[in-house]
C-alpha cells in the first residue's frame, strides 16, 4: 500500500492473508522524497526471496511503484486500491 506521510511517498508491505508484516526480518516500509521506480526495486529484492507466493500487488496507482511492483512481480496482477481510485 502506498500513501502519503508528512510530505512523502510511504510503501508498505503488508501481508492479506496473515494481516501482518511481511516478514519480521526485514523493513517492511520506505519513505522517500518522491517514488524512485528503481530504489523501489532495489528496496523490494528481499521480499521477493521469501518463499511465498505473490497473487497480487495493490497500489494508489503511482506510476513508479506499479513498475517496481511489475519489474519484481511480474506473472503478479496490479490493480489499483478503491480509496486510490476516488481521488482527483
Amino acid at each position: 500500500m502506498s500513501k502519503k506521510f508528512l510530505g512523502r511517498k510511504s510503501l508498505l508491505v503488508h501481508s492479506i492473508l496473515t494481516k501482518r508484516r511481511a516478514s519480521k526480518h526485514h523493513k517492511c516500509g520506505i519513505q522517500l522524497p518522491q517514488a524512485q521506480a528503481q530504489r523501489l526495486i532495489e528496496w523490494l529484492q528481499p521480499y521477493k526471496e521469501l518463499p511465498y507466493k505473490v497473487l497480487a500487488t495493490l497500489s494508489d496507482g503511482e506510476k513508479s511503484i506499479i513498475t517496481a511492483m511489475n519489474s519484481s512481480w511480474p506473472d503478479a496482477p496490479h490493480q489499483r486500491c478503491q480509496y486510490g481510485l476516488t481521488k482527483p
